[in-house]
């Protein structure tokens, strides 16, 4: 244990040291009790500060601060080298926060795109968005995302025919419709609704999609 400890000591100091930090190792990991304790302080855990990025990044989009948004959730998930504890042996408590990590992780890159659409920036996300739905063909979010990018960059016959495949894949693979919202954005690209230009696009299909369900089944939204 002790040959362990010091080894760990050695790797802390010289961490620390490339960045300039004037840190004592055993400060770092210190004896507690009978056993040691890892005291790194804040700041320093890629996960606490991944945690606080996306916060930061939530809150400045639910603010409509798209700008503070995109770089808050930008530099969360360039935090991310690989897979959540790629190199640890997982048990049930911690096979549980890597499937956290790794929902929090989708959802946000999922954020960071519907941020980049309101910013105008669908160009420059078209190319990710085609990679991230075929990797993830049944997401319907990130299918959203990319056909109201194909929209924009004037492709409106990509689109009609990506929300087609989605409908039949959804069908054929699960036996289900598409969330309503996608029939209401495959209504607005037939018509050229103008809402597919607005800021926050996809959050108001969503809400569309919902009327439309209520409508059907005779109830409030």
């Amino acid at each position: 244990m002790h040959t362990y400890v010091m080894q760990l000591r050695r790797l802390i100091g010289a961490a620390t040291s490339a960045t300039g930090e004037r840190v004592d190792p055993k400060d770092v990991l210190r004896r507690d009790g009978g056993g040691y304790l890892l005291d790194a302080g804040p700041g320093r855990f890629d996960v606490a500060e991944y945690d606080r990025l996306a916060a930061e990044g939530h809150k400045a989009a639910q603010a409509n601060d798209c700008l503070a948004a995109h770089a808050r959730i930008t530099a969360a998930l360039n935090m991310w080298r690989g897979p959540a504890f790629a190199d640890v042996q997982t048990g049930p408590r911690l096979s549980a926060e890597v499937t956290r990590l790794e929902e929090s992780r989708k959802m946000l890159l999922e954020r960071r795109i519907e941020i980049d659409l309101r910013l105008g920036w669908h160009h420059q996300v078209l190319g990710e968005l085609a990679g991230l739905t075929t990797e993830h063909p049944s997401h319907e979010g990130l299918q959203a995302l990319y056909i109201i990018a194909l929209y924009r960059c004037g492709q409106r016959t990509r689109a009609l025919a990506q929300c087609d495949q989605l409908r039949a894949r959804m069908a054929d693979e699960f036996g289900l419709d598409p969330l309503p919202a996608m029939a209401a954005l495959r209504q607005a690209i037939l018509v050229n609704d103008p809402a597919l230009e607005d800021d926050t696009v996809w959050p108001l299909f969503v809400r569309r999609g919902r009327e439309l369900q209520a409508k059907h089944v005779g109830v409030l939204p």
